[in-house]
């Protein structure tokens, strides 16, 4: 399997603490040695700024989320591109088509954050990044894996496109 890391599984993966750490573990090592794995250029800004964060705010565990860094900082990095940018789009209107009220023939609100789902009225709970590390997977024809159960909800408007394995 050619495998492409969200960033909640390096949080996962390195925090023993965390719900999911030893399936993470689990998953990873069950994956052959020398397959591919990557990491998005998104997922390691959402893990600089977990660790300044941390800094500023004095984190217990600021040892810990440094390693987790420096580790995601090895990996192999996704480069967002123009491929990309088309992907992400397709993602924005099937996730409008799909959810968003009028099947997304209203301009729906600019952030994904903000759009609410027509028949559960309740919100997406998807953010742009995740939207961006979709589109990277789909562009890639990569299986993105995750802890985030959130995240689901985008493969099930493009079920035959994009493919996530929930670690759960």
């Amino acid at each position: 399997m050619r495998s492409y890391l969200d960033t909640c599984v390096f949080s996962h993966l390195y925090n023993p603490e965390k719900e999911f750490h030893e399936k993470t573990q689990a998953f990873l090592h069950s994956i052959p040695e020398g397959a591919p794995r990557w990491l998005s250029v998104i997922s390691l800004a959402e893990l600089r700024f977990g660790v300044r964060m941390a800094e500023v705010c004095g984190h217990r565990r600021l040892d810990q989320a440094r390693a987790t860094l420096n580790a995601a900082a090895d990996m192999p990095l996704l480069q967002v591109s123009r491929h990309t940018a088309d992907a992400c789009s397709e993602i924005r209107q099937m996730l409008a088509s799909t959810y968003f009220k009028n099947g997304g023939c209203t301009k729906p609100p600019r952030w994904v954050e903000d759009w609410v789902d027509r028949a559960s009225g309740k919100r997406l709970q998807v953010d742009e990044n995740d939207v961006w590390l979709c589109a990277l997977a789909i562009e890639r024809n990569l299986v993105l894996v995750t802890t985030d159960r959130r995240m689901m909800r985008i493969p099930q408007a493009l079920p035959e496109k994009l493919r996530v394995h929930l670690i759960r």
